[in-house]
């Protein structure tokens, strides 16, 4: 699928096994930044084993501008861990990450619309995702993008905070800009 950007058309597919290293070094630039701005929301990524799992399944997927990987997602038909065992009405996001050099674009945003797109193709009702509840500035821009709490989970030593969309709505226009 091809979505417009101004500069470069935004393609996305899905990753293959020589998509892996790639794929870790766009997580671990997105850690790294997270980390300095004191958000551990990724520690210790990229962990081959999940990326390994996540192209076994086919979940992940890749992010291309002119034939370059700018950034990388997940979608997962199921998440009991964080959603508990729900039917199957919604596509799950997780992992998305954008390179630095590719930041400011709104790829964020259009990577979010492809995937509730997808929700919707695939008869889901609803796009979910999660975040570190305590990452404030993530959860408003989530909020922007149009999806509402759905409420806090303690995994660990973290508060993970969920959210969820309708796939059927139109995008908001503040997300085709962020």
């Amino acid at each position: 699928m091809v979505i417009p950007t101004p500069a470069h058309a935004l393609v996305m597919r899905r990753a293959t096994q020589a998509d892996a290293v790639a794929i870790g070094e766009i997580m671990a630039e997105a850690g790294q930044w997270l980390l300095r701005r004191g958000i551990r929301q990724w520690p210790g990524y990229p962990e081959p084993d999940l990326i390994q799992r996540r192209l076994q399944h086919a979940e992940i997927y890749m992010a291309e501008l002119g034939g370059a990987a700018v950034g990388t997602l997940t979608l997962q038909q199921q998440d009991p861990e964080i959603w508990g065992e729900l039917p199957p009405d919604a596509l799950y996001v997780h992992g998305l990450a954008i390179r630095r050099s590719a930041g400011g674009r709104g790829l964020g945003g259009r990577m979010l619309a492809w995937a509730a797109e997808q929700a919707a193709v695939r008869g889901r009702a609803f796009l979910r995702l999660d975040c570190m509840g305590q990452n404030t500035a993530l959860c408003s821009y989530y909020e922007r993008h149009g999806f509402a709490p759905c409420g806090v989970v303690q995994l660990g030593g973290w508060q993970c905070a969920r959210y969820q969309r309708s796939a059927a709505l139109p995008w908001p226009e503040a997300a085709r800009r962020a």
